[in-house]
């Protein structure tokens, strides 16, 4: 139920490509994004991880998932991306906010610290990532 907290789920449709040449070009984007491809075939395909410290790779799309599939499926590329490690990350950060916080004396606000914290270091990626994997995608399956 909470997992949609930490998982990026959607389909783009198969336009110009067949299963086969989607799941390349995909396999391709996950090369150039530093991803390790686990499981590869005609209609699927799983990363897991990538392939080493990237610490300067934040700005690439997928940076923020360690784990995910594409598949095909009724004429339609699908794909679950999982950022639990993110998730965890900003929650641990944030409420280490709210405690420094608390500690200095202002409990109250403390939440507030943790709250907006919370909000802007996790929320801002999900929302850029929402925006923005959805089109990487429909652009490497069309091919353009």
């Amino acid at each position: 139920m909470f997992d949609m907290l930490w998982h990026l789920r959607g389909s783009v449709p198969l336009r110009r490509a067949t299963p086969g040449e989607a799941m390349y070009r995909l396999g391709t984007l996950l090369k150039s994004q530093r991803k390790q491809i686990t499981v590869r075939s005609p209609d699927q395909l799983h990363f897991d991880g990538h392939r080493g410290p990237d610490f300067f790779g934040n700005w690439r799309a997928l940076a923020n998932y360690e784990r995910g599939q594409f598949w095909v499926e009724g004429g339609r590329v699908r794909y679950d991306l999982r950022s639990l490690h993110g998730f965890l990350f900003c929650t641990i950060a944030a409420s280490l906010a709210a405690l420094v916080v608390a500690l200095l004396g202002a409990p109250r606000q403390s939440l507030i610290v943790g709250s907006i914290a919370w909000g802007w270091l996790y929320g801002m990626n999900v929302l850029i990532a929402a925006a923005r994997v959805p089109l990487l995608i429909r652009h490497i399956v069309d091919g353009q």
